[in-house]
């Protein structure tokens, strides 16, 4: 069985993000360095969404073999075929809309995947493809259902 390997279709524009708030941070702490005054904290603060949009950015699922491991630079997490009975979408609505992938587990939970992601903010042409695409993979994985 072949492995898959999904990242986010918006990663360039995150990791844009990533450094004009670095970059922000950067002239916001010259600024309280140099006593220039101003608007110092707003800038300063760049430097705490900085690392969220580079660890949202780094977001990935990859399916193989074994199973489905999906995280960021900060997270992952492994699911084994035999744990998962399927895969949903979800939207969640709050400034725009943002359609995740779970995995449903056997024990009732579910599992965000990080990649793909389907956003107002960064629209993925492909989303449907690609659900498609990681639920015939289990299918394969898993074998005839009886």
């Amino acid at each position: 069985m072949d492995t898959i390997e999904f990242r986010l279709s918006q990663r360039r524009v995150l990791l844009i993000w990533t450094a004009a708030c670095t970059l922000s941070g950067t002239v916001g702490l010259a600024a309280v360095l140099l006593r220039w005054g101003g608007p110092t904290p707003l800038l300063v603060s760049g430097f705490l969404v900085a690392p969220m949009t580079l660890n949202i950015s780094s977001g990935h699922t990859r399916l193989d073999a074994k199973g489905l491991t999906t995280g960021t630079l900060l997270t992952r997490r492994h699911q084994p075929w035999s744990r998962i009975t399927g895969f949903e979408t979800r939207t969640t609505t709050y400034r725009g809309s943002d359609t995740f992938i779970y995995a449903m587990l056997s024990n009732g939970k579910r599992v965000k995947l990080s990649a793909p992601l389907d956003s107002t903010n960064g629209h993925d042409p492909e989303f449907a493809a690609k659900l498609e695409r990681i639920r015939r993979h289990w299918a394969a994985a898993t074998g005839p259902v009886f």
